[in-house]
């Protein structure tokens, strides 16, 4: 019986969900564009499933989106591109920031971007 225990908490610690994780962050906006004060802005609250992977956004009290991604595991983030091509948002699960690409005629430029910091 115990060899059977020990059999399967090893094969759950190497099999692929065993390396997902969940995160969620509190962020604030450092950047807007070409605005210099934006201390009106609220803060955003972020929910990074790597399984997924996907991305939900906290909005009155609920968890929505659950937008689909790709998760970069070499690289430790989560990118989502709008299919419109004109959107590109990169979660840094490193540094905790996550910033919004948008295409400006020739190529993307950042737009905004949040630093974060894990919460519970």
């Amino acid at each position: 019986m115990r060899k059977i225990l020990l059999i399967l908490f090893l094969y759950s610690l190497l099999s692929g969900t065993a390396f997902a994780k969940v995160e969620i962050w509190e962020c604030i906006l450092v950047k807007l564009g070409d605005v210099r004060d934006f201390s009106y802005f609220p803060k955003a609250y972020i929910k990074i499933d790597t399984k997924g992977p996907k991305v939900f956004r906290r909005i009155e009290g609920k968890w929505v989106g659950g937008v689909r991604s790709i998760y970069d595991k070499d690289s430790d983030t989560v990118i989502y591109e709008h299919g419109n091509g004109k959107t590109k948002i990169i979660y840094d699960l490193i540094t905790n920031t996550y910033e919004t690409y948008h295409y400006n005629g020739s190529s993307l430029a950042l737009y905004l971007k949040y630093e974060c910091e894990e919460i519970d």
